[in-house]
């Protein structure tokens, strides 16, 4: 049970590394997915990017080199 967000994100990182524009939005919608299903709008700033912030600044990063 524990691991099953983690295996989220690495099939979204599996996704990513092979289509980059894909995965680029399939991580930042990952990332906005897990700030509403750990609900850390209830929680400090700090919490957030903790947790959401890799996965959509990743997705940021892909999106932006998939423009190239």
């Amino acid at each position: 049970m524990h691991q099953a967000p983690a295996l989220v994100f690495i099939a979204t990182v599996a996704l990513a590394w092979r289509y980059e524009r894909a995965g680029g939005f399939v991580l930042i919608a990952t990332a906005v997915a897990a700030f509403f299903f750990f609900r850390l709008y209830a929680q400090t700033a700090v919490a957030g990017l903790i947790i959401a912030g890799p996965p959509s600044l990743s997705g940021i990063l892909l999106l932006l080199h998939s423009r190239r």
